[in-house]
């Protein structure tokens, strides 16, 4: 059997809850799709959600789309796409691991840091005025987040700091690292508080964002 010509829609797999109540789905074994599309409910904001067991990866090769409503989770694995990662407004990406694609975040990207809880991009990372990506300052100074080509950057950045740890005033950390950086945070006055109340100062340089603790 044959289906010659340009990919089609009915080419990419769909997980979708098209419930009232949250639906949650996991991943033991690695898994290898055309297209992926993550889908929640919009009519009951019931979320669809796929959760990707420790070093489990998954490839879409045209494209892995997180629709309205839905979350994947990354444990240490690899998801790989030809083409790009489309966070949608409303769906979160979180967890560690490598992305091999360009990442569209128009939601909710969350990275924890430190040496073995961080986030690699192979590829562009693009965030759009609207969303948001929240990073977790650890003792480890390594960055949450690694952009192998440019960060494009705009909305918010949230951060959330290790339980027990203690930064010392004007301790500085590069939470966010890229062959290029290009726009800013909108972030009122280049600051965000953290999760413990903490102040830090955004600042930025050609391949990096660091925070300064006030």
């Amino acid at each position: 059997m044959s289906d010659a010509g340009t990919p089609r829609p009915s080419w990419t797999a769909r997980m979708e809850n098209s419930g009232s109540r949250p639906n949650n789905a996991r991943s033991i074994v690695s898994r290898k799709f055309l297209g992926l599309e993550i889908k929640g409910n919009s009519k009951t904001k019931a979320i669809q959600s796929l959760v990707l067991a420790p070093k489990v990866h998954l490839t879409g090769l045209n494209e892995i789309r997180l629709s309205p409503h839905s979350s994947l989770t990354i444990n240490g694995g690899t998801v790989v796409t030809r083409r790009w990662g489309d966070v949608s407004p409303n769906a979160t990406l979180q967890g560690t691991g490598s992305i091999n694609g360009t990442v569209y975040n128009g939601g909710s990207v969350m990275v924890p840091g430190g040496d073995e809880s961080s986030l690699k991009v192979d590829g562009d990372y693009h965030q759009t005025g609207k969303a948001t990506l929240s990073l977790k300052i650890v003792e480890s100074e390594k960055g949450a987040i690694t952009v192998a080509g440019t960060a494009h950057l705009a909305g918010r950045l949230a951060i959330t700091v290790q339980n027990g740890f203690k930064p010392a005033a004007r301790e500085a950390f590069t939470v966010l690292s890229a062959q290029k950086i290009k726009g800013t945070f909108t972030n009122p006055d280049d600051s965000v508080t953290a999760s413990d109340g903490s102040s830090f100062s955004i600042g930025y340089s050609d391949s990096a964002v660091i925070l300064t603790l006030k």
